[in-house]
């Protein structure tokens, strides 16, 4: 019985080192990308667009479970929730920052705005969120 846990825990570390395929699109098509897809609850599309580094060092996102059933809390307190603008503020190459603009609508069906400012890191494997939420920014 142990030697199937550890197959299984090998079998785990693989995976989650195996190399991941490369996210083509320029910063605001990444962030157009991550936001459609939390209107679609897809949270293994959100999770691919965020830096490897953030979900090292941010608690609810070791994991796609985790981060997944972090960000489904949202709907505890809100119906949807929608990119209304997206503008590029700077780009060095390696580094973008993004403006954007969202619609929350609330259980009660009104709709509040609120506007952010989102950094992407250009990795290996594209460009990539490094601070979607949380305390915790991916400086790799």
């Amino acid at each position: 019985m142990k030697r199937v846990g550890l197959i299984i825990a090998v079998l785990a570390l693989l995976v989650a080192c195996a190399p991941q395929p490369r996210v083509e699109g320029t910063p605001v098509e990444i962030v157009q990308r991550y936001y459609a897809a939390w209107a679609q609850q897809d949270y293994r599309q959100m999770y691919a667009l965020v830096s490897d580094g953030w979900k090292v060092l941010e608690p609810t996102a070791h994991t796609e479970k985790d981060f997944a059933a972090y960000v489904d809390g949202f709907y505890t307190k809100a119906k949807g929730i929608r990119l209304t603008f997206a503008s590029e503020q700077s780009n060095t190459g390696n580094e973008a920052t993004i403006s954007v603009a969202l619609e929350v609508e609330t259980l009660d069906g009104t709709f509040l705005n609120t506007n952010q400012s989102l950094t992407l890191r250009l990795k290996d494997t594209g460009w990539k969120l490094i601070h979607p939420y949380g305390e915790y920014k991916d400086l790799s």
